[in-house]
């Protein structure tokens, strides 16, 4: 694990090879999440993962979970909406990977305490899977959401 702190910037970097039990072949999966304050108040958030399988995957997926239902904008592009005219932009590559929404119902009452009664499911699964792949995701203010209020809206699962 690594870490970079600054005025402008936090970022992690870890290897999530070891959560995964041995039969899924996963040799190195690799995350770096960056906060990107940005000086102007547009800050972003930056996902990068790069992963290498033992074997060929036929399905790779990455899973992101939403409080609010996202909605496709244009290809590449998903915004999960805030409660005025705001919300979080999700770019990721339209050509490497298709989205799929799902609605799941919250049936733990902690759970659904903080998230309400529904989540979304958002996967982005890879167009071409095999033995190596990688993922950027770009998450934004889209309209009129600080900065500040990123973090507290999408939670990533691989």
């Amino acid at each position: 694990m690594q870490g970079l702190l600054a005025a402008d910037l936090a970022e992690l970097s870890m290897d999530l090879a070891a959560a995964y039990p041995p039969a899924a072949g996963i040799r190195s999966w690799r995350r770096t999440m960056r906060l990107d304050r940005g000086g102007t108040g547009d800050g972003r958030i930056l996902i990068a993962d790069a992963w290498e399988t033992s074997n060929f995957a036929e399905r790779t997926v990455v899973h992101l979970i939403a409080a609010r239902e996202p909605r496709r904008v244009v290809p590449g592009r998903l915004v999960i909406p805030a409660d005025d005219d705001a919300g979080l932009a999700i770019d990721y590559s339209e050509a490497d990977f298709a989205a799929g929404i799902e609605e799941r119902p919250v049936d733990d009452s902690r759970l659904a305490a903080t998230w309400g009664d529904r989540v979304y499911r958002i996967t982005l699964a890879a167009r071409n899977p095999g033995q190596r792949g990688a993922l950027r995701l770009e998450i934004t203010r889209y309209g009129r959401i600080s900065a500040g209020q990123l973090i507290g809206h999408v939670e990533l699962l691989a």
